[in-house]
């Protein structure tokens, strides 16, 4: 990756978007310190994070990925997930915004159903809702969405991030994705493309640059129009 320079914020949402190894994930894993730079180096309040303390710092972050792990373990305890201390009230309100409480209560043991390994007696789509839900449960000061949403329609995925934006009114938010559905409200747009940063800014600036960005939207709404 080269040159990559971002400003996070509370109460601003960035997203990052670009086709497939363009280096997303790699931001991602940065941000959450799962390694860290060999050149350059990541601020918070001007303090590098190499010298944050490394379990203080997870605890800030809620990190949701595409590929979500889930325990042999009931819906409940999957969604409280490290918190010591919670109630049914908060497990629903968190459901719900994560617009998945309307499928549990149907299954017939509710928040008491036991999922199997990697929540395999779930869909795609419920599995990540569930993990945004374990998210909103933690309340990390910093959250982030490494395409996390990808198993939704995008009807669907448009309501959780509509439910979502009074969350992000009080955090640091970073979205990650390849789905222009999934950034297209961000308050700043990064593009990438093979580590390097193409073009930023709003989706409707974005537009009118009519570069990379805009090529990637008319892709995905061709590709949209021949799957309906």
């Amino acid at each position: 990756m080269e040159n990559i320079n971002l400003q996070l914020s509370t109460g601003k949402v960035i997203a990052v978007v670009g086709t497939t190894g363009s280096g997303k994930t790699t931001i991602a894993n940065l941000m959450s310190r799962l390694y860290d730079p060999t050149q350059g180096e990541i601020l918070v309040n001007d303090i590098p994070l190499k010298n944050i303390n490394l379990e203080w710092w997870r605890r800030q972050v809620g990190f949701i990925t595409q590929d979500v792990l889930l325990f042999s373990d009931t819906i409940a305890n999957n969604i409280a997930f490290g918190i010591k201390e919670h109630n049914s009230e908060t497990l629903t309100e968190a459901a719900k915004t994560a617009m998945v409480y309307e499928e549990i209560v149907h299954f017939k043991d509710g928040f008491n159903t036991m999922l199997g390994e990697r929540g395999v007696n779930l869909s795609g789509g419920q599995k990540q809702r569930i993990s945004i839900a374990r998210a909103i449960m933690k309340q990390p000061q910093f959250l982030i969405l490494d395409d996390c949403l990808s198993a939704l329609d995008t009807g669907t995925e448009e309501q959780l991030l509509q439910n979502l934006l009074p969350y992000f009114q009080h955090r640091i938010t970073l979205i990650l994705g390849h789905r222009i559905s999934s950034v297209k409200h961000a308050d700043e747009i990064i593009v990438l493309h093979q580590g390097k940063i193409l073009e930023r800014g709003t989706h409707l600036s974005l537009l009118q640059q009519n570069g990379f960005y805009s090529k990637l939207v008319t892709e995905q709404i061709k590709k949209q129009e021949v799957k309906s």
